[in-house]
C-alpha cells in the first residue's frame, strides 16, 4: 500500500496523471493478407542445401500491437500460412550412370498447412504511425495437413497422383513428409502510410520438420510479402 501511494505521488510530482500514463500505451490490431514463398533445406557439412524450388503459397490472419505512438511495440499474431516446395529430377541428372533408361523424370510439389503464431519486436524511426519498420522475433507453428502431388514419366510405369499427409509429432525415419511442431526466427522490412502496412518478411524453421534426403533432416524456409490494415489507433 506504501509503495503503491509513493508511486502515485511520483507520478504526480511529475505532471503524469494515470490517464496520461495509460494513453502512451495503446493496443491495435491488423487484418494481413499476402502470400509466401516456401522451401524447405538441410545442412551438408554446415551448409545450408534446398534440393527443391520455392512454392508459392498464401497466408492471412490477424496481428495485435501493443506500443503508442514512439518507435518501438511488439507485435503477436494468429495466421493461417502455406508452406512447401517442389522437387524435380530428371532421367539423366539421376539414373545415367547407372545405365536404367527405364527411369523418368519425376516432380513431387508438397503443399502444408500450418497455423501460426508470430511474436515479434518493432522498430520505427519515424514512430509507429509512419514510414519504416524494421521487426524481428520468432514463430511458433502447428502443422494441420497437407498433401503431395506425385508426377513419374518412367516409361513402364508412369505415375500421377495425390497423397495425403498426415502429420506426425517425432521426425523417426528419413521418410517422414512433416511433424507437428515447427519454430524458428524471423525478420522483416515494413512500410507504413496511413492505415496501411506493406511488410516483407523471412522465416528460418530451427526444428528439424522432415527426415527426407539419406536421413537429413529438413528445415523451413519460408519468405513472406504482405499487405495489412490497420484497426484501433492510427498513430
Amino acid at each position: 500500500m506504501n509503495r503503491l501511494l509513493c508511486t502515485a505521488l511520483v507520478g504526480l510530482a511529475g505532471g503524469l496523471r494515470p490517464a496520461d500514463l495509460l494513453a502512451q500505451t495503446t493496443f491495435s490490431w491488423v487484418a494481413r493478407l499476402g502470400g509466401t514463398l516456401a522451401t524447405r533445406h538441410y545442412f551438408d557439412d554446415n551448409t545450408r542445401v534446398a534440393p527443391g524450388t520455392y512454392r508459392p503459397g498464401f497466408e492471412a490472419g490477424v496481428v495485435g500491437q501493443l506500443g503508442g505512438t514512439g518507435h518501438w511495440a511488439g507485435r503477436a499474431g494468429v495466421l493461417y500460412t502455406q508452406k512447401g516446395d517442389c522437387v524435380r529430377h530428371a532421367n539423366t541428372d539421376l539414373y545415367h550412370n547407372h545405365n536404367l533408361p527405364n527411369y523418368g523424370d519425376y516432380t513431387l510439389a508438397l503443399r502444408l498447412h500450418y497455423l501460426t503464431l508470430p511474436v515479434s519486436a518493432v522498430y520505427a524511426p519515424r514512430g509507429m504511425g509512419r514510414g519504416l519498420q524494421l521487426s524481428f522475433g520468432g514463430y511458433l507453428a502447428a502443422c494441420l495437413g497437407g498433401n503431395y502431388a506425385l508426377t513419374n514419366t518412367a516409361p513402364d510405369a508412369p505415375y500421377v497422383g495425390t497423397e495425403t499427409i498426415v502429420p506426425v509429432w517425432r521426425v523417426s525415419t528419413r521418410y517422414v513428409l512433416t511433424r507437428v511442431v515447427d519454430a524458428g526466427a524471423q525478420a522483416g522490412v515494413g512500410y507504413r502510410r496511413g492505415a496501411f502496412l506493406a511488410q516483407a518478411e523471412y522465416s528460418l524453421g530451427l526444428v528439424p520438420v522432415a527426415g527426407l534426403y539419406f536421413g537429413r533432416p529438413y528445415y523451413n524456409g519460408t519468405g513472406h510479402l504482405s499487405l495489412a490494415y490497420w484497426f484501433g489507433p492510427k498513430g
